[in-house]
């Protein structure tokens, strides 16, 4: 089934089947701007669409999370020292 022979209210999504059996067609909807949800076993499990929907999205890196949360449970290494003491 392409794309073209769909239409325009149709499900956005496919099984995995679906979509290896539809894989070209899904591939032109991507180009033409058309998400696609991949579900298995009726649960979406990814996203097929176009890379330009993407790249506008702010990437956020966990390189600023390093170290945040230092004092949040108090002095670590007293908290050890107890936990070995117990023993």
């Amino acid at each position: 089934m392409y794309m073209s022979e769909m239409s325009p209210n149709s499900d956005p999504s496919r099984s995995v089947a679906q979509a290896r059996e539809d894989f070209p067609s899904l591939l032109e909807a991507a180009e033409s701007g058309t998400e696609t949800i991949i579900t298995r076993r009726g649960r979406p499990v990814a996203v097929l669409g176009p890379v330009s929907l993407r790249r506008g999205r702010e990437r956020t890196s966990l390189d600023s999370l390093i170290g945040s949360g230092a004092g949040l449970w108090g002095d670590a290494r007293s908290h050890v020292r107890e936990q070995r003491d117990e023993w």
